[in-house]
């Protein structure tokens, strides 16, 4: 009996031990409260931010006045050359203008000689001599580019906040689109759900390290939530000629194009191309009104011009600046299997 006893007792003292909370135990902690952070996180950095502020002091604000009406918008420096120094902005702002006035990031303004403009892209340029050092952009290879790569817009100053617009998204695609209402000149753009507005319009379309690709010149179309800006691969040629004759001067096709050297096997197969080659451009479209409505189809590859080899659709685009509105070319097409000769007269 007193074994009994014993045991019952220590099983009634385990027993408490075991379900009963000391008077000491520390209540639970309420999770369901906000949390204020009121330290600065320091401890991490943004390759965006960084390039951003790198960016800012290649970007100008242009202003002028024509017929008492104001206009404004972003520009770029394009190039330093000696005490000159060339920036590009929108034709919109610059168009009935023989002068502009350029603000540059340190806040100092200089008049500057509108040189020259480009109706079908959409594009001026002005010519300043600041005073003092300016830094152009470094120029990529927009061929480079790949879809779905990112890509930051981005504008000039804003008086009342004396920040930039920034917008980061993706490249869509690269290819040729017509951006003005002038004539049927298809421009090289690049394709981005970076938004494009009136506040980084003429501004710079930079990859992540902070070299140019392009420049907006399409506002973002709400519809479509796409913006696009002219690839830096034509902007080449465009400020050869507005900085050398104040206009550019060049023959239209007006159409679309693929380099052949950028289609798979499979697209290859389905059209009839020779898996082997790599020269030349498809026609993907030929819009009413085009100097080849009616000569050329969709499927046709180019292959030729005048008898000069075709490469690809920057060797297309380099052979019709170098021609004029009015020229006749010859070109050489392979049609269902056929190579065959026609004749285009160049809008």
């Amino acid at each position: 009996m007193a074994l009994l006893a014993v045991v019952l007792a220590w099983n009634i003292w385990l027993t408490q031990k075991v379900f009963n909370t000391p008077e000491t135990t520390e209540p639970a902690q309420d999770t369901s409260e906000t949390v204020i952070v009121e330290t600065k996180v320091t401890d991490f950095t943004s390759g965006i931010s960084e390039t951003v502020k790198n960016a800012q002091s290649k970007i100008v604000t242009v202003h002028t006045d024509a017929n008492e009406v104001g206009k404004t918008a972003s520009g770029i420096i394009y190039t330093v050359e000696a005490d000159d120094v060339y920036i590009f902005t929108t034709y919109d702002v610059l168009s009935s203008c023989e002068s502009a006035m350029v603000t540059y990031d340190n806040g100092v303004n200089v008049l500057g000689e509108v040189i020259g403009l480009d109706e079908d892209t959409g594009l001026g340029l002005i010519k300043t001599q600041p005073g003092f050092e300016a830094t152009a952009f470094t120029i990529s290879d927009s061929d480079l580019l790949d879809q779905g790569e990112n890509v930051i817009a981005m504008g000039c100053r804003r008086k009342e906040t004396s920040s930039s617009m920034v917008s980061y998204g993706v490249v869509s695609s690269t290819g040729e689109k017509k951006i003005s209402n002038s004539r049927g000149w298809m421009a090289n753009v690049i394709e981005t759900d970076a938004i494009i507005t009136n506040e980084n319009y003429g501004g710079p379309l930079m990859n992540v390290g902070g070299e140019m690709v392009g420049i907006c010149l399409t506002r973002t179309n709400p519809q479509e939530r796409m913006g696009y800006a002219l690839s830096t691969n034509e902007l080449k040629y465009i400020y050869a000629e507005l900085k050398e004759q104040g206009e550019v001067i060049r023959g239209v096709l007006g159409i679309t194009v693929r380099n052949i050297s950028e289609m798979r096997t499979y697209e290859k197969s389905a059209n009839g191309i020779s898996l082997d080659r790599t020269n030349g451009v498809f026609v993907t479209n030929i819009p009413e009104g085009s100097a080849c409505e009616g000569i050329l189809s969709y499927g046709d590859l180019l292959t030729a011009m005048d008898g000069s080899r075709i490469t690809d659709k920057n060797d297309l685009r380099r052979k019709l600046y170098e021609h004029m509105t009015g020229d006749p070319v010859v070109l050489t097409v392979i049609r269902d299997g056929q190579e065959i000769q026609v004749d285009v007269v160049l809008l």
